[in-house]
């Protein structure tokens, strides 16, 4: 599919060159030229609609996207989770400001004038972590109280003398407040 390969195969990728082309699709799209070889572009819509579609796409995209990663985490050993947890939490962000930049447009056009209607509607960036904190620490789900465990159980070793990877639960610790960061973003 046109955006699973070329827009938001970005996610998987950490280490990717945005290009001019990557970046003149989005807009394309936004300006109601549409993606080539693509059915959507015959159709004649308003570039309200455009952005919309092309958002929620992205948004049901980073959405699943996180839930596999999810799903990742919660078969990872509670002796492997902290870790496991910042090495997606790293790629994922690094990923996110990637495709922030590739939405650039979108971000400029489409979304500032939809956050003055909507509340539900965030730079891609912010939507990018919003969906990692809906879905990684969802009030329902015992991941996020998993690693919060593992963490404050690593604390209390090191309180008792013990060697404890220190460096991992600093990253966490940042994830947590870049997480806040979002929830309160509008």
């Amino acid at each position: 599919m046109f955006y699973d390969s070329s827009l938001f195969g970005l996610l998987n990728k950490s280490r990717k060159i945005i290009t001019i082309s990557k970046i003149s699709l989005v807009y394309n799209y936004c300006t109601k030229l549409g993606p080539p070889s693509d059915k959507w572009q015959e159709k004649e819509t308003s570039t309200d609609t455009n952005g919309e579609e092309l958002y929620i796409r992205l948004r049901d995209y980073i959405y699943r996207h996180v839930g596999k990663v999810k799903a990742d985490l919660d078969n990872t050993p509670d002796n492997h989770l902290l870790l496991t947890y910042v090495k997606h939490w790293n790629r994922f962000t690094s990923a996110a400001v990637y495709t922030s930049h590739l939405f650039r447009y979108l971000n400029r056009v489409w979304i500032h004038r939809s956050k003055a209607e909507r509340s539900n509607v965030y730079e891609v960036h912010i939507l990018a972590l919003r969906a990692w904190l809906d879905v990684i620490f969802d009030k329902t789900a015992s991941l996020g109280n998993r690693i919060v465990d593992i963490v404050l159980n690593d604390i209390n070793c090191e309180r008792n003398k013990e060697i404890i990877e220190t460096n991992v639960i600093k990253q966490f610790c940042e994830s947590l407040v870049r997480l806040g960061g979002a929830n309160n973003s509008n």
